[in-house]
């Protein structure tokens, strides 16, 4: 019996363990004026008031936990609660039992002092409870939870937000001994609650901010593309400007020496453009110069590579040309620059003649060398006076 009453020591931590104790305690004063004959009855009425307890719903978890730990620890010297020995339990119930009966009454007082009426009305009656058939199992269900968490449970399927104003709603409304932990509790919850918020709102401008990004790059991505053709366009003719022709000229040195094709150079010099901008406007040599972009060297074939070399000068690469396929080519540009006209203030304007050099690309030549060749060969030519045709080939 001291070692009981030591084990049963621990419940005095909870209001409701307290009152279990004085129960328990009476039993056990009572015990010791009894014969031995009383044991059988006093386990009954122990068994039945532990699982009694542990199987109401409304019970302490904290006690309630202190009781399964007791009722395991007590194993040994309590009554299993088969469906054998229930029978005969009923017939050590403590209403039959004076002694036992008397310690029932006796811890009625002891429950009316107890700040916990609820829990302290239902010990009383769970002297004479009957024990359910399933009262065996030990297993934790989420259905015998405290009363708090079976209200919660319905909000795991809403979202967290929703879950933790639900559970925050349901402490709110609770009301016992247990204040301090529910403000607490509440504190938590709200705190998580203004995290989540302003977490939410974090990824929010974070994505805004990523989409704005993205948006840039690919603005910034349409700019370097309009700059590089920008920059490699001419912007009053449209065509390749001197910086594209040099590329595009190492890219057909490239194929030639590959290949050992042909390949035909052709520099353009219209004659006095400066006479016409002095003489009617700059706006009439930019037309001057566009309609040779669009009707004059738009003779030439259209895998032939025409750019805009300086201010009033074109090159033109011709691939795997002749001498002789060349020279047809200028001539029928001639021609059409001789047959074109613009108006001005009403009246055709004749387009000006152009002066040319023709020059073929030597096995090994550099392609700086090249270019100086035909420059000089053309300098030569326009020297000579204006509509000048000469083919340049490589001496010595």
């Amino acid at each position: 019996m001291e070692n009981v009453r030591r084990l049963l020591g621990g419940l005095r931590k909870t209001a409701e363990g307290e009152i279990l104790h004085g129960l328990i305690d009476r039993a056990l004063q009572r015990y010791r004026t009894m014969d031995g004959g009383s044991e059988q009855a006093f386990a009954g009425f122990l068994r039945r008031l532990l699982d009694n307890y542990v199987d109401k719903p409304i019970s302490d978890p904290v006690t309630r936990i202190k009781v399964r730990v007791l009722r395991q620890r007590l194993a040994a010297c309590l009554p299993q609660t088969s469906r054998a020995t229930r029978t005969s339990e009923r017939q050590d119930d403590p209403a039959r039992h004076p002694a036992l009966a008397e310690a029932a009454r006796g811890g009625a007082p002891a429950l009316a002092a107890s700040p916990s009426t609820t829990s302290a009305a239902y010990i009383g009656d769970a002297v004479q409870a009957r024990q359910p058939d399933n009262a065996a199992a030990d297993t934790i269900t989420v259905d015998s939870l405290p009363i708090e968490a079976t209200q919660i449970r319905p909000a795991l399927n809403l979202g967290f937000d929703g879950l933790l104003q639900s559970g925050m709603a349901t402490i709110k409304h609770k009301h016992g001994d247990a204040d301090g932990l529910r403000n607490r509790l509440i504190r938590g919850i709200e705190e998580l609650v203004r995290n989540q918020h302003a977490l939410d709102e974090h990824l929010q401008a974070t994505t805004r901010y990523l989409r704005a990004i993205h948006a840039d790059r690919h603005h910034l991505a349409d700019a370097l593309e309009q700059a590089r053709c920008y920059s490699l366009t001419d912007e009053l003719t449209g065509l390749p400007n001197r910086a594209a022709f040099l590329r595009q000229l190492e890219s057909e040195i490239g194929r030639t020496r590959r290949y050992r094709f042909s390949l035909a150079l052709a520099l353009i010099d219209l004659d006095d453009l400066g006479a016409i901008n002095d003489r009617h406007g700059r706006d009439v040599g930019d037309a001057v110069l566009s309609s040779y972009s669009r009707e004059v060297l738009s003779q030439f074939r259209s895998y032939d590579i025409v750019a805009r070399y300086g201010n009033d000068e074109f090159a033109v690469l011709l691939p795997n040309t002749q001498r002789e396929g060349a020279m047809c080519a200028l001539e029928k540009a001639r021609q059409r620059a001789r047959d074109m006209r613009i108006k001005h203030l009403g009246r055709p304007l004749s387009l000006p003649s152009f002066s040319s050099v023709l020059t073929f690309y030597a096995p090994g030549e550099k392609p700086a060398l090249w270019l100086k060749r035909a420059n000089e060969a053309l300098s030569h030519a326009k020297a000579q006076g204006p509509r000048q045709s000469v083919v340049a080939l490589q001496t010595g």
